[in-house]
């Protein structure tokens, strides 16, 4: 009888402690840093893979990398609109100063990328736009926008001044007064008009790409009959180098026959 009981006991024992394991011990991926707060307040961070200990403590967990998927508004210089999507990766520190300076303020991996890199990301976005017209921000300007989007992430908005110039337009051809913005420089560097966000909390931003950068369909629009006038001019002008082309070989192939004939005379007046 008594050993019916001692085994019962200790099938509970067993059946407590695993039902109570989740709360003890704590599985830590390798593509991610957990912190555990103790019942006592107290804040300790795991880096590294495997099985640790969590004491009943509150648990959560980080990814060490992940991405952004972009969908942000823009507005060009010349008042068209635009939506860039698109994506940005991000990598959080290994410091756990600034860890726990992001845990404190933020308390998860979704607030993190909601209200610090969303916000960010798509601001520098935003300020990007007025840097250039529509035309060239699907043209000459493409690798330029991309590169003042990671640049105003990284390092911060930059300052600018603005100016108001006078432009005909490539398809209408009537003119109409556009307002250019212009970076401020110091010796060549831009101003910042705010200072880094991501930096101070170690966050390194990276791989910045652009999937699509779509325009309302005016602007649409005026794309399409620029890149048709660009491949018109393109193909007019391939076909004045065929004509030239066709030319000079209509002239070789005239100066050849004349040559073959006139010494053919010259064997037929031998002969005779």
């Amino acid at each position: 009888m008594m050993g019916k009981i001692s085994a019962a006991l200790v099938g509970i024992v067993l059946l407590l402690a695993l039902s109570l394991f989740g709360q003890i011990f704590e599985n830590v991926d390798a593509d991610e840093f957990t912190v555990i707060q103790s019942p006592a307040g107290t804040l300790r961070w795991y880096m590294t893979p495997g099985w640790k200990w969590q004491g009943f403590g509150k648990v959560t967990t980080y990814r060490i990398r992940s991405i952004y998927e972009i969908d942000s508004k823009m507005r060009f210089n010349d008042g068209a609109h635009g939506t860039l999507t698109g994506s940005i990766q991000y990598e959080l520190p290994r410091d756990e100063g600034q860890l726990t300076q992001l845990h404190t303020k933020f308390g998860s991996q979704e607030a993190i990328q909601n209200q610090l890199v969303k916000t960010i990301v798509d601001k520098a976005v935003y300020m990007t736009g007025p840097l250039m017209s529509s035309k060239e921000s699907y043209a000459e300007k493409r690798n330029a926008l991309i590169s003042y989007v990671e640049d105003q992430v990284e390092n911060g908005v930059y300052r600018t001044r603005q100016r108001e110039e006078r432009q005909k337009d490539t398809i209408t051809g009537t003119e109409k007064t556009v307002t250019i913005v212009e970076i401020v420089l110091d010796n060549g560097v831009p101003k910042r008009q705010e200072q880094a966000v991501l930096t101070p909390f170690g966050i390194k931003p990276f791989n910045f790409s652009i999937s699509e950068l779509k325009y309302e369909d005016a602007v649409e629009k005026q794309i399409q009959a620029q890149q048709q006038a660009t491949m018109d001019v393109q193909t007019a002008m391939a076909q004045a180098r065929k004509a030239e082309q066709d030319s000079l070989t209509v002239e070789k192939q005239g100066q050849a026959t004349a040559a073959r004939s006139k010494w053919e005379r010259k064997l037929l007046k031998l002969r005779l």
